[in-house]
């Protein structure tokens, strides 16, 4: 993107006596932010006005799709006739050529029913959505740096941890359960004051463990999440609840089942809430035995600190 030659004085970065004067944005200036949308939206209303659509697009990663207009005829020796379309990927290049458009050579992939976008493998026949081997191996490589330079030296930058936070929290698109592996996370990076961001903080064990747990996930490919609507939740009379004075009790419409606690579960900080929670636990163990797959339940709780903490995952 092109400097207007009068802002060009305010790109200028001087070093050992020599200057460099910026001639384009470079990208992520803070004073130029979302330049790039810009034509990368002019972009996508060209498209559109040549029928080409639709369009999903984020800053500068385009995912475009196409539907067949004719053809998929069975014909009568059994053979079904091709697909035909308004345009392909050739066509693309050519409505977009005058434009100067530089797509990515290596990044521009032919139509299918498997692509990559945003940094995930997305299956519209599983309706599924995967982590690209390449990027698992990535993220696991990163793991292993930060947990080994904790293994020589006990403390990490505020850097690393805001880039750990951000690859983690784009995984757990995945991942959702990962989510809960998170928390700890966030509440470290809180505790670099923005007057001291240069220096170093000793990680809590909750961050190393949560680390370690995301290192296990992530050191075999992990499951695809499957995106077809679960549907509205169903209420199938399912209740749970605890007693600090007993232990925990579920009830399924008319079965049920109950497990007393030990003389000295409390302990390590656990206390009613902990055992709400496991009560819930159970419940989903429960429905998981009982082939329960990809699908919304209403659980009957009456701890809301409990209700609130699995709506946030």
């Amino acid at each position: 993107m092109p400097v207007w030659p009068p802002h060009k004085i305010f790109l200028v970065v001087g070093f050992d006596g020599s200057f460099w004067v910026d001639h384009n944005f470079p990208f992520g200036l803070t004073t130029a932010g979302g330049v790039q949308g810009h034509v990368a939206d002019a972009t996508v209303d060209i498209l559109h006005a040549m029928d080409i659509a639709p369009i999903k697009k984020w800053v500068d990663d385009h995912a475009m799709f196409r539907f067949p207009v004719a053809g998929g005829v069975l014909g009568p020796d059994g053979s079904i006739s091709s697909y035909e379309y308004l345009f392909d990927l050739l066509s693309i290049f050519d409505a977009t050529r005058p434009l100067g458009i530089p797509w990515h050579p290596d990044k521009c992939t032919d139509f299918n029913t498997i692509f990559t976008y945003l940094g995930f493998l997305w299956d519209l026949v599983e309706r599924s959505v995967s982590l690209p081997e390449a990027k698992r191996l990535k993220y696991l490589a990163k793991l292993d740096s930060i947990l080994s330079s904790l293994s020589k030296s006990p403390f990490l930058s505020f850097k690393d941890v805001l880039s750990i936070h951000s690859t983690l929290s784009h995984v757990a698109f995945v991942i959702p359960h990962g989510r809960a592996f998170l928390s700890n996370l966030s509440r470290f990076t809180s505790l670099f004051p923005r007057e001291a961001r240069f220096a170093r903080r000793k990680p809590p064990p909750s961050v190393i463990s949560d680390l370690k747990w995301w290192r296990e996930v992530l050191s075999n490919a992990p499951p695809a999440r499957i995106l077809t609507p679960r549907g509205p939740p169903q209420d199938i009379d399912l209740w749970v609840d605890a007693s600090t004075d007993w232990g925990i009790g579920i009830t399924l419409g008319n079965r049920w089942n109950a497990w007393r606690t030990t003389n000295n579960w409390k302990c390590e900080g656990r206390d009613i809430g902990w055992l709400e929670a496991i009560a819930i636990e159970l419940a989903v163990i429960t429905l998981q035995v009982a082939g329960w797959r990809d699908r919304s339940v209403l659980i009957h709780s009456d701890n809301q600190g409990v209700i609130g903490a699995f709506k946030h995952g």
